[in-house]
């Protein structure tokens, strides 16, 4: 890295004959003429015209035009404010950027710290700010100083830690409450702390279900495990956002970046509104309440807090939980002609009284606890994907304790079933994504000729258009839970059992295309699978990203295959052009198992917003 900031060392030395003054230099770069103006207005110009020796963070004549017109107007019209803020922007002494490390924090002639922090973007590019000022022209020499150009002004100045900005600003007093109460203000005040604090305004909170933000200050854990996810022990910037993808926080879990510049950055699904320099790092307040993965299993299986509401959240599964809760015998084939007769009822009768004829007795009873049934009666149209009572009998003991223990969990579990809208099976497209009386959460919808099977959410249709007076309900053979939240990259990212493939998604660049539409389907082999591999065979894999890549595009296709819709012997193609061959061996008792190629499927398939990942016990290599 010294070499490369060496090299960027000479980008302003034209010639071997230097400026002698700061104020030469910046004539000599240009694009400062506003910096020059209000120098002489703070009566700073005679002193950069000497011999200092001086640094100087310079803003471009953009930078100042980036100002809020009143911010500038007021510097304009306050010499004593103006001066303040350029001395904030000076240093004594010579301060070239191979002296720069990460988070290094430079005293100015202001008083207040420039600290500088270091982000690679590459194996062989760095880029360097300022006080969150990307520096755009390093080390333009004189005889008496530095000029380091830089694309914003370093206004308002960093005053004061993290904590003290979120207790004396009025739009995150809730903020402020939380981190009282879980006693993180003695380590979010700490003046040599490097925090970045991912901060969630009033509002934000405010969008959180009723009982959610009361349950969380009672409970110190939760609140905690919930605020450390907001925390990274590092400084990270918009400049330092910008060039990341996933960052580890406090809590231990990552978030995700998605940036499309500097002024649009979301994390996970909470966007930044501004960012805030402080004297121990900075702030990034958000529109939205971020939860780790784990937490909202955490907050069910303690039965303190409500559940939903608050960002998209992944529920974990045990392996004990993958085997109980597994497919049933899938004798699931139909005629789309034949069984909508068979399966009529009465048109004069609403939903519920649909799924009291269908002997729907555990969803019909639950539907009651859930405060649901009157939602269902008075709906003018809906679509139910109605659960067996051998669906729920398939349930893990413990997960059925939590969605009885709490209601808001199970009003969750079962208006993710239901759909404001009506769709006959005849209205139903592969791949349509359908809305759900839990807002924001969708239904994937696939279409499977080879085994004339429908399936929701991987969840088989057995008996479909059972119309009722207000909509229509399609048994199906699974409870549809846990909910479908993050890409595909994002669960694999968040399942410790898939590790070493989270790894190696990372390594060969490929996360950003399994975070993208697709749909896809992703064979993911398990941390057990890549320990069969021989001895050495990982480690050169994750050295040659070529090979890697060939290796992991053969574990994803194109389209959503759930067993359900796999018949025995189809093959399919995948990104990287080769083929698979799936078999579904049915054995009398016990569920069909899926294998692809050599692989037997394990555990449950984890439904994804752009597809479905199905661990596998072996990693699949293409032939040769």
């Amino acid at each position: 890295m010294k070499l490369v900031l060496a090299v960027l060392s000479l980008a302003c030395v034209a010639n071997a004959q230097w400026p002698l003054t700061i104020i030469d230099v910046l004539e000599k770069v240009g694009n400062e003429t506003t910096l020059i103006s209000l120098t002489k207005q703070a009566g700073l110009y005679n002193r950069l015209n000497g011999l200092g020796p001086f640094t100087l963070f310079a803003p471009t004549d953009a930078a100042f035009k980036l100002l809020p017109k009143d911010v500038m107007t007021e510097l304009q019209s306050n010499k004593t404010l103006l001066k303040e803020v350029l001395e904030a922007h000076l240093v004594t002494g010579k301060v070239p950027i191979v002296e720069w490390t990460n988070d290094k924090l430079i005293p100015t002639v202001g008083g207040p710290n420039i600290r500088i922090n270091v982000y690679d973007i590459s194996r062989v590019a760095i880029t360097l700010t300022a006080n969150g000022a990307g520096v755009v022209n390093p080390d333009c020499h004189a005889i008496a100083g530095f000029v380091q150009v830089i694309d914003l002004v370093m206004y308002p100045l960093p005053n004061g830690t993290i904590v003290s900005e979120i207790t004396s600003n009025n739009n995150l007093s809730t903020l402020a409450t939380a981190v009282s109460k879980a006693g993180l203000v003695a380590t979010l005040s700490a003046v040599d702390g490097n925090f970045t604090l991912f901060a969630p305004t009033n509002k934000a909170f405010s969008k959180l279900p009723a009982g959610v933000l009361d349950g969380l200050l009672k409970n110190v854990t939760a609140l905690t495990n919930v605020l450390t996810y907001h925390v990274l022990s590092d400084v990270y910037n918009n400049v330092g956002l910008y060039y990341s993808s996933k960052l580890k926080t406090v809590q231990g879990k990552n978030v995700t970046i998605k940036a499309s510049s500097r002024e649009s950055i979301m994390v996970n699904n909470a966007a930044v509104l501004a960012e805030i320099s402080k004297t121990n790092g900075v702030l990034h307040v958000i529109d939205t309440v971020l939860i780790p993965p784990t937490m909202h299993f955490e907050m069910v299986h303690n039965n303190t807090l409500p559940s939903h509401g608050i960002a998209p959240l992944t529920v974990p599964r045990t392996r004990a939980e993958q085997d109980h809760f597994g497919f049933l015998p899938l004798k699931m084939k139909f005629l789309l002609v034949l069984l909508p007769l068979l399966c009529a009822v009465s048109a004069t009768e609403n939903v519920l009284d649909v799924m009291r004829s269908l002997q729907l007795r555990s969803l019909v009873q639950l539907l009651e606890v859930a405060d649901l049934s009157p939602t269902l009666e008075n709906a003018d149209s809906c679509t139910v994907f109605a659960p067996s009572d051998a669906a729920f009998a398939k349930i893990p003991p413990g997960i059925r304790k939590q969605l009885l223990s709490n209601q808001l969990l199970l009003r969750e579990v079962l208006a993710f079933h239901a759909s404001p809208k009506q769709y006959m099976s005849t209205d139903l497209k592969n791949n349509q994504l359908v809305e759900t009386l839990l807002k924001g959460f969708l239904v994937r919808i696939n279409i499977y000729p080879s085994t004339n099977t429908i399936t929701a959410d991987g969840s088989p249709v057995s008996k479909p258009d059972n119309k009722a007076s207000n909509g229509v309900v399609h048994v199906v053979d699974q409870v549809l839970y846990p909910f479908p939240t993050g890409t595909v990259d994002g669960e694999i990212s968040h399942n410790n059992n898939l590790s070493v493939l989270n790894e190696a998604v990372d390594k060969a660049g490929l996360g950003s295309a399994l975070d993208g539409d697709g749909p896809f389907t992703l064979f993911a082999p398990t941390n057990d699978a890549f320990k069969k591999l021989p001895n050495g065979t990982l480690p050169s894999l994750l050295k040659n990203v070529t090979a890697l890549t060939e290796i992991l595009t053969y574990h994803v296709v194109s389209g959503v295959y759930y067993k359900a819709g796999l018949s025995d012997g189809e093959e399919l193609t995948t990104l990287q052009k080769g083929k698979l061959v799936c078999h579904v061996n049915a054995k009398p008792g016990s569920d069909p198992q899926l294998t692809v190629n050599n692989a037997k499927a394990v555990g449950l398939p984890i439904p994804a917003v752009n597809g479905v990942v199905q661990m596998i016990d072996t990693v699949l290599i293409p032939p040769k």
